[in-house]
């Protein structure tokens, strides 16, 4: 389990107050990546993902052919995940690791209450 501390090290939830960060912080999961690896695929249930180190990028299926989107590029610090999980619907493309990754994915559809 992750502690709040920790929890706080990401900038979206440094408001967070100490009952919310040991809420959430029961919820999390360490998700380590080598490059080529896929966080999610297209069509995957939503989760809320931080991302504390490395690069990923966005991968979509064009015509038939796997096309990456370098424009789309996530990098430590920014976090991912929140459309889809908003709306209720599943993942609108893959995510690929482009370098070593360590990231947390928080929030899943089914843990909002």
């Amino acid at each position: 389990m992750f502690t709040p501390e920790e929890l706080r090290q990401a900038k979206i939830f440094a408001c967070l107050d100490e009952a919310e960060c040991v809420r959430l912080a029961q919820t999390i999961a360490d998700v380590r990546l080598e490059p080529g690896e896929w966080v999610f695929r297209e069509g995957a249930p939503a989760w809320f993902y931080v991302l504390l180190e490395g690069r990923l990028r966005i991968v979509l299926d064009v015509h038939g052919k796997q096309t990456e989107f370098p424009e789309y590029e996530f990098k430590q610090g920014d976090f991912l995940g929140q459309v889809p999980l908003l709306m209720g619907t599943p993942t609108f493309g893959s995510l690929r690791a482009q370098t070593s990754c360590a990231s947390r994915a928080w929030i899943s559809s089914s843990s909002i209450t």
